[in-house]
């Protein structure tokens, strides 16, 4: 009996390990710069499992602190394409850059108009399902073409928030040029005539 639940399970780690699928965030290291009300957010490349299997990206999230700004997912967005990488007639590499105007990309982070300059840590976490079918196709049935109903990736990744340089107060230079201009005043009030 024993042996048999080993070969099972060794047969299941083998088919899942093979529907794996490899997902690159672009910026490949994560990190993504902007200032404090901005909007900053990820791409990605995913490649298929295997000849066998397609994937789809489901959604995506964000975790970590989200006191300086808060996480848009594009992709269970009603809007967004499906993406699906595997064999013909899919492409068995799907490249999708951050494009914010039509959210476009894994999701976005909208940085506090109030955030502290420094970095923000966390985590983008992208769901997928990996399929024995295509799931464009007409014919698709889940019950049966489903390998992996909800999987994840996870990649850590950095927000940068860029410090301000303060510009001069106008009170200040304000100030400044009515002193000079009482110093003036009294250093040449007291000449003769």
């Amino acid at each position: 009996m024993k042996p048999t639940i080993f070969c099972l399970l060794s047969c299941l780690t083998a088919v899942l390990s093979s529907a794996t699928p490899v997902v690159t965030l672009i910026p490949s290291n994560g990190v993504v710069s902007g200032s404090a009300g901005a909007v900053v957010g990820w791409g990605f490349s995913v490649t298929e499992p295997s000849p066998n299997y397609w994937i789809l990206l489901t959604g995506s999230s964000f975790t970590g602190s989200t006191l300086n700004g808060s996480y848009l997912d594009y992709l269970s967005l009603a809007t967004a394409p499906l993406y699906v990488a595997g064999p013909a007639p899919e492409g068995a590499v799907v490249t999708q850059s951050w494009l914010a105007s039509f959210q476009l990309g894994l999701g976005e982070f909208d940085i506090s108009a109030v955030a502290s300059p420094g970095p923000i840590d966390g985590n983008i976490i992208v769901h997928y399902s990996v399929f024995s079918q295509d799931p464009n196709d007409p014919n698709f049935d889940p019950d049966t073409g489903t390998v992996m109903a909800d999987a994840t990736f996870s990649e850590p990744v950095e927000i940068d928030v860029a410090g301000t340089v303060p510009e001069p107060a106008a009170f200040g230079l304000v100030l400044t040029a009515l002193a000079v201009m009482v110093w003036c005043r009294r250093k040449y009030r007291y000449l003769p005539d």
